[in-house]
């Protein structure tokens, strides 16, 4: 993955360090202070406007307190979201990472040159030749000698070779 596309955990877990040491600190004392220095006294609009202003004022005050409670709580939940989503981005990334490292090499060594034996297709295709060129007699010599010569080295299959090449020269 590009760099410009994955995620850092750091970057991120520097995203809610500074949440958590610029914001909430300024939100904390916000609600200290509506709690603290705005809970107005019986009289304080006046006798008369404060029979009329303070039914009102106190329900908005208290709806502001809680609002500001709320939202303290909802900010340190983010916080603790945003480091756990750290968290798992690099517990993912390293999971979804090859390390190439930790895998064993096996040695790549140059193949042994093929032995020129009679085998599978070649062998069946040869014997097929044999078989439809030549008259039943000959066929049962061939057959003869290539079983005596199979277990020989590679001379018996240059000798099959040339006795089919020569049959299949032959005009019909």
């Amino acid at each position: 993955m590009s760099a410009d596309k994955k995620q850092d955990r750091a970057r991120i877990e520097q995203a809610a360090s500074a949440v958590a040491t610029d914001d909430y600190p300024h939100l904390r004392a916000a609600l200290q202070y509506a709690k603290d220095y705005t809970s107005l006294g019986p009289n304080a609009f006046g006798s008369v406007p404060s029979r009329i202003l303070m039914p009102r004022y106190n329900p908005a005050r208290e709806s502001q307190i809680k609002n500001l409670e709320d939202g303290l709580d909802r900010l340190a939940k983010m916080i603790a979201g945003m480091n756990e989503v750290a968290f798992r981005m690099a517990v993912t990334e390293k999971a979804n990472t090859i390390d190439l490292t930790k895998t064993p090499r096996v040695p790549v060594t140059k193949p042994d040159a093929p032995k020129d034996v009679i085998t599978g297709f070649s062998a069946l295709s040869r014997l097929f030749v044999v078989d439809v060129c030549l008259p039943p007699s000959h066929v049962a010599r061939i057959r003869a000698v290539e079983m005596l010569l199979r277990a020989a080295d590679g001379r018996a299959v240059r000798w099959i070779d040339a006795v089919v090449g020569h049959v299949g020269d032959r005009p019909a």
